[in-house]
């Protein structure tokens, strides 16, 4: 996710996240560009992705969950995490 951020770098480019891929995780870069071009493998990754929605309701990534309760999606400010545990400790029994 950094590369695509901060270098910019277009995440749906089969090419770059090949190089990502390598650059980042000792991957060879040709085996996952192979592997994203592979309509099969597209489809296992829908799957998943579909998966991760109905079950666990994961709608953003990255998707962080607090206390099994609270989801929150997206690249967010980290006021909104303190907002978060601010809400969550007020609520806290005495």
């Amino acid at each position: 996710m950094r590369n695509g951020l901060v270098a910019a770098r277009d995440l749906s480019d089969a090419e770059v996240l090949a190089q990502i891929a390598a650059d980042g995780l000792g991957l060879d870069r040709e085996d996952v560009f192979l592997e994203l071009a592979d309509d099969d493998a597209t489809r296992r990754i829908d799957r998943e992705v579909e998966a991760a929605r109905e079950e666990r309701g994961i709608e953003a990534v990255p998707c962080v969950t607090v206390l099994g309760r609270f989801k929150v999606g997206g690249f967010q400010d980290a006021q909104v995490f303190t907002d978060l545990f601010d809400k969550i400790y007020e609520e806290k029994p005495a």
